[in-house]
């Protein structure tokens, strides 16, 4: 009992943090105009995913069940969508797919930048996002027919063709997405080193200026591109590595019980240890935007900067105007 209460009041402590964070992250990059980007959009996605996922964290382990469970239509409903965590698994892994879908959104932008525009666009972004969804669902319908009432009580129940449909579901849903975005992140990492060195050093004169016209400014929209592009792909290694830690523990296990390799209790401490780990993940993002994503820590800064000169009654464009001497200022110290 201590271990489920544990768990619940954990759960219920996620909840609140992911509601909280990934609604900030929608609200900024709603708000902000310079973050209405094709990335952006995608993380925006991302965090409304978590959000619904912290929202049903919070519901469930707050909201007491019936017991025993009515062994009617509505019982078995209630069994398989809530009380079996079939919803919420379908939007864990819809959130995989997601950061899937921004994964290969970088990738392209990176690694293939003369046909990012081809492939992406606000339409296909719509189409992708859809599709997200469909293959979350597509995934996860397997949930809805394996928990089932008996005698009041709703358990897990297999059903023909279990120990091949379990472990190959485990395999699209993780181990697939991850071989995925492993390979994407390594090959956007080869692409960033090519792409500092081909950042021509400027030529100077005798006096150390720039002896070509307009030099200087091309190699610093380079450099500011390419470290545009680092921030990002760093922020996204960092969601991808902490993805790695909180789904891991969860998809072996339960491809081993799939398998039949292993037994499971699903009230001992190895599944409430890794449903801790899982349900982290709503959570985790907004705060590694916060700290790593400097647009998205730009964009929160103009956003609470324009709310206090709104309380204060002041003009936003005035403390815009005077930030900007104090930093020239400062540069010129």
């Amino acid at each position: 009992m201590a271990v489920l209460l544990f768990l619940r009041i954990y759960k219920t402590l996620v909840g609140l943090v992911g509601i909280l964070g990934n609604s900030l992250v929608i609200v900024v990059i709603c708000k902000v105009s310079f973050m209405h980007t094709l990335t952006n959009g995608f993380i925006c996605h991302q965090a409304v995913i978590d959000l619904l996922g912290s929202l049903f964290l919070l519901l469930q382990s707050n909201i007491p069940v019936p017991v025993p469970v009515p062994e009617t239509l509505s019982g078995e409903i209630l069994c398989r969508v809530w009380i079996g965590d079939a919803l919420l698994w379908l939007l864990f892994v819809t959130s995989t797919f997601s950061l899937l879908a921004l994964t290969i959104e970088r990738y392209i932008a990176i690694v293939y930048p003369f046909r990012f525009n081809a492939i992406f666009s606000q339409n296909s972004a719509i189409v992708i996002g859809v599709g997200v969804w469909l293959i979350g669902i597509a995934l996860k319908s397997y949930s809805f027919m394996i928990y089932t009432v008996i005698d009041g009580i709703c358990k897990f129940k297999p059903i023909p063709g279990s120990n091949f449909i379990g472990p190959l579901l485990i395999v699209l849903q993780y181990f697939v997405p991850s071989i995925i975005m492993l390979f994407s992140y390594t090959h956007i990492m080869v692409t960033l080193k090519k792409s500092a060195a081909q950042v021509a050093p400027l030529s100077l004169d005798r006096r150390g200026a720039p002896s070509a016209p307009g030099e200087r400014i091309v190699n610093e929209q380079q450099e500011s591109l390419l470290r545009a592009r680092r921030n990002t792909f760093k922020t996204l290694v960092i969601v991808f590595a902490i993805f790695l830690v909180c789904w891991t523990p969860s998809q072996a296990t339960f491809f081993l019980f799939n398998m039949g390799w292993i037994k499971i209790d699903f009230d001992g401490p190895l599944m409430v240890f890794n449903t801790v780990l899982v349900a982290s993940n709503c959570c985790i993002n907004p705060i590694i935007y916060s700290f790593k994503y400097k647009q998205f820590r730009k964009a929160m800064n103009k956003m609470i900067g324009r709310r206090i000169a709104r309380d204060d009654g002041l003009n936003p464009s005035a403390i815009t105007v005077t930030a900007e001497s104090a930093t020239r200022q400062t540069h010129v110290s």
